[in-house]
């Protein structure tokens, strides 16, 4: 068996097990070994490890939601220099969760999936919104998002509003589903 094979047979594997078990992370990087069958999948996963270790030594356990999700945002985007690759954002790096860690560059749903993996080690309750044209994280049961892509902007629903009639150029009318996780 190849090594993609194995990865493709990890990840349908994964990918089939209810909602609640499954794992981004893995998952991402899974679908990585496609591209890079000598990715070494443990060692992503502890470099996650390693980037929720150290936002943890910044809070406490009675640190509210949002303010976690800052020093998550914080310690990713300010400090580490994460950020979102407009200049190429085509670039099929950005779409590989082994090369956002690598390069510190990625695409809204990419930076998303690394911000949610942070705070999924942390405790924090948040979900994947799929905005028409663009992917933020919302912060669950707060009515608060942020924009990985933008350095971990706070976005207010009126702020997901704007932003998606940017995107469509004025063409789609906002419905409150769009922030749906």
């Amino acid at each position: 068996m190849t090594a993609d094979a194995g990865f493709r047979s990890m990840f349908k594997e994964l990918v089939q097990k209810p909602e609640e078990e499954l794992q981004l992370d893995r998952a991402a990087l899974y679908l990585a070994g496609e591209e890079f069958p000598e990715i070494d999948v443990p060692s992503h996963l502890a470099q996650l490890d390693a980037l929720a270790a150290e936002v943890s030594q910044r809070v406490t356990y009675e640190t509210a939601p949002a303010d976690v999700a800052r020093a998550i945002a914080g310690y990713l985007y300010d400090e580490l220099g994460f950020h979102g690759n407009s200049g190429q954002y085509y670039n099929p790096d950005n779409s590989f969760l082994n090369r956002v860690l690598e390069t510190r560059t990625g695409i809204p749903i990419t930076l998303s999936l690394l911000f949610l993996e942070v705070a999924r080690r942390l405790g924090l309750r948040c979900s994947g919104v799929g905005l028409p044209g663009h992917f933020i994280v919302g912060l669950d049961d707060t009515g608060e998002y942020l924009d990985p892509f933008n350095a971990g902007a706070t976005l207010s629903m009126e702020d997901c509003r704007a932003l998606v009639d940017r995107m469509s150029a004025g063409s789609l009318e906002w419905d409150d589903k769009f922030l749906a996780p």
